[in-house]
């Protein structure tokens, strides 16, 4: 799995990784710049709105309210590799509950199901959470497994960061 997001984004030849034979990127490390709506409304906000060559793509991104929609503005650009991803876990906690510390309520788990439902009907792998990191560290594993449950029916996968990799690894891994 890549964190070629944002490389693609700037120029789609990827000629650093396609000349080294790398010719497919499976993106969605805990975030993805789609679906935009709910509570998450400015994919490219913050440490992305300064890198060259995004300018173009932050206003683009805002009208990405499908998984699909940011996939094929890849297609449009044009890129090299062969690219699929997973819904990042913090993309979809932050469209249904934002940023808030806390488990998340009936309501903004059905917004989240729905949201992931919708996006492995667009093509999504399953699933990435970052448990290590916010959002996703402030979803309890009734959270995660209400999700994988939709990932579940499409036969997708679920793919994480543990809430812990050093001092607490085994705990992590419960």
């Amino acid at each position: 799995q890549s964190h070629s997001i944002i490389p693609l984004m700037r120029d789609g030849r990827c000629l650093s990784k396609i000349t080294q034979g790398v010719t497919t990127e499976i993106m969605g490390e805990a975030w993805t710049p789609a679906p935009v709506g709910g509570r998450f409304t400015n994919p490219m906000a913050g440490r992305f709105s300064t890198l060259p060559g995004i300018d173009e793509w932050s206003e683009r991104a805002r009208d990405w309210t499908r998984f699909a929609h940011w996939l094929e503005a890849f297609e449009n650009h044009g890129v090299s590799p062969n690219v699929g991803s997973f819904l990042g876990g913090g993309t979809l906690r932050r469209y249904g509950r934002g940023m808030d510390v806390g488990p998340s309520g009936d309501d903004e788990i059905e917004t989240m199901q729905r949201v992931m439902d919708e996006a492995m009907a667009d093509g999504a792998f399953g699933v990435s959470y970052a448990l290590i990191y916010p959002p996703d560290v402030f979803a309890d594993t009734g959270e995660v497994a209400d999700i994988c449950e939709v990932v579940g029916r499409y036969g997708g996968v679920y793919i994480t960061h543990l809430r812990s990799e050093a001092d607490m690894f085994l705990e992590g891994l419960e």
